[in-house]
């Protein structure tokens, strides 16, 4: 004859294995995730983020150490250090920077001529602190985007 374990006892039981269970996985996982070196006692995990999923990754590695005090305290201390993939860097584009075209008026009016070539440029105007700002002009900024801005 088989025995019958009370359902509380049984529940109690797959519970704590499972606790047990869990927690060795998360930790398992979680340490292979924290490869990194160790450099004068302090641990320098490296971070590679060539695209937005790497971003994402890294982010919700940082989260899951977070839950974990004790990464968390390291992490706080400085005992664990992120470093960014050098390798990652020199795998990403070059892009050129986009330097914004300006146009100067140091004297006078700015005008709706002057607005107008401006956009046209993609250029922003900045102005003396003396330049007067025309009424039209200021309009034709408005409605073509043109940012005028006066130095002081």
């Amino acid at each position: 004859m088989t025995q019958r374990i009370p359902a509380d006892l049984l529940r109690d039981m797959v519970r704590e294995i499972l606790m047990d269970v869990v927690e060795s996985e998360v930790a398992g996982r979680v340490d292979s995730l924290a490869g990194g070196e160790s450099v004068g006692g302090r641990r320098r995990e490296t971070v590679a983020i060539g695209s937005q999923d790497d971003l994402n990754r890294a982010i919700r590695r940082i989260l899951a150490d977070a839950m974990d005090p004790q990464r968390r305290g390291a992490i706080e201390q400085g005992d664990i250090a992120f470093v960014l993939s050098t390798a990652t860097l020199e795998q990403a584009p070059r892009r050129p920077a986009v330097v914004e075209p300006i146009h100067r008026v140091d004297k006078g009016a700015v005008t709706e001529k002057q607005v107008r070539a401006a956009a046209d440029a993609g250029a922003t105007i900045v102005t003396a602190h003396r330049v007067v700002i025309t009424p039209l002009a200021k309009d034709k900024a408005r409605s073509l985007g043109v940012v005028i801005t006066r130095e002081s």
